[in-house]
């Protein structure tokens, strides 16, 4: 992991335009879950990627893994809503 820079990934947010008659597809996250586990091996006080939005924070407590989790576009809802299948197709359909 890279120590003092954000990192710039490709993907930063995931679009989805919804169709009911055609089976939706669930967007790659690989890089959002390798860098969830790395976010969850960190020890207090190390630094850390958000598996979210890739900003680095400084980790502040063993279940600190996100930098947001409140308001409306809260990292840790954004992850879930991509990594879950169910939550995936429940995020498209009540966006729109």
């Amino acid at each position: 992991m890279s120590e003092g820079k954000d990192l710039e990934l490709s993907g930063q947010g995931v679009e989805v335009e919804f169709d009911p008659d055609e089976p939706q597809e669930l967007p790659d996250t690989t890089v959002e879950q390798q860098l969830y586990s790395e976010a969850k091996r960190a020890k207090v006080g190390q630094k850390m990627h958000c598996p979210t939005c890739k900003r680095f924070l400084k980790k502040k407590s063993y279940q600190h893994v996100f930098c947001t989790n409140k308001g409306p576009n809260n990292c840790k809802d954004r992850y879930w809503n991509i990594v879950d299948e169910t939550r995936f197709y429940r995020a498209i359909i009540m966006s729109e």
